[in-house]
């Protein structure tokens, strides 16, 4: 995102005229109480103190629920500025023919502030809002951009070789992979803390470092099982897929909303 946009969303949030609204939206969320102006809740969103993340988690819900309520200028701008590193993130995995440059930022944008509007804030517990804001908006624009490669495969604008988009694995960045480990690792938080004793340890473990880590099934189980080779290992391989299939069963029944579910890179 440019710094123009990000200047025009400052100054969106910081207009004389919102202070009336923001006083109200005070009386009504605990967590905005604490703070005199917007520009102290955007202080404090764009820290990335470890200690301070349940704070920062109850502002996103507090300013989620306030654009909910009475869409507004001053919400949607405090939130685009405070996920702007999210959003920026996704904009630079994505490439497509069927949307040109400028269009896509425009369309990461509305992707992420329809996920603004339909969060749903009643049957999502507090803790992850953050995670799961980012998979609702990677969804969204999973969507808009299918649409748009439809309309532009209706006109005749698409070749039949064309590459019509390319989104990266939901939480790889290349550029920042410091960014990548902390989604990773709240991805395996939130699993560890629905599942609990749900489901065996070493399940869980074949889980995560596969559908949340990234590894390889098969390299998974050579790890965890040095020096077994041939028929062996091909019989270890199929069993630990059994049990990783009947994991994910019991995993999915735990997050019964649709959505709920953190998004797993199923191809590992």
């Amino acid at each position: 995102m440019g710094r123009p946009i990000k200047l025009q969303l400052r100054d969106g949030a910081l207009a004389k005229g919102h202070s009336a609204l923001y006083d109200d939206a005070r009386t009504r969320q605990p967590s905005l109480a604490e703070h005199v102006s917007i520009l102290s809740v955007l202080a404090l969103l764009a820290g990335t103190s470890e200690a301070q993340y349940p704070e920062r988690d109850a502002l996103t819900r507090a300013l989620l629920a306030e654009q909910q309520r009475a869409p507004h200028q001053l919400w949607t701008s405090a939130l685009m500025l405070a996920y702007t590193p999210m959003v920026t993130r996704l904009r630079s995995r994505l490439i497509s023919t069927a949307v040109d440059r400028d269009e896509l930022d425009m369309l990461v944008m509305e992707a992420f502030l329809e996920a603004v509007q339909s969060y749903p804030l009643a049957k999502r517990r507090p803790g992850h809002t953050a995670l799961y804001l980012r998979q609702d908006t990677q969804r969204a624009v999973f969507k808009l951009l299918k649409l748009e490669h439809r309309r532009a495969e209706a006109t005749g604008e698409l070749g039949d070789e064309d590459d019509v988009m390319c989104l990266g694995d939901v939480v790889a960045s290349e550029s920042d992979p410091e960014a990548e480990a902390a989604e990773r690792d709240e991805m395996a938080a939130l699993l560890r803390e629905r599942v609990g004793g749900a489901v065996a340890a070493d399940a869980l473990e074949l889980i995560e470092r596969t559908f949340v880590r990234g590894e390889s099934l098969r390299d998974v189980v050579v790890a965890m099982h040095p020096g077994v080779t041939g028929a062996e290992l091909d019989a270890a391989y199929q069993r630990s897929k059994r049990t990783r299939a009947r994991a994910l069963k019991r995993i999915q029944a735990l997050f019964p909303e649709r959505g709920e579910l953190p998004l797993l890179d199923q191809s590992a």
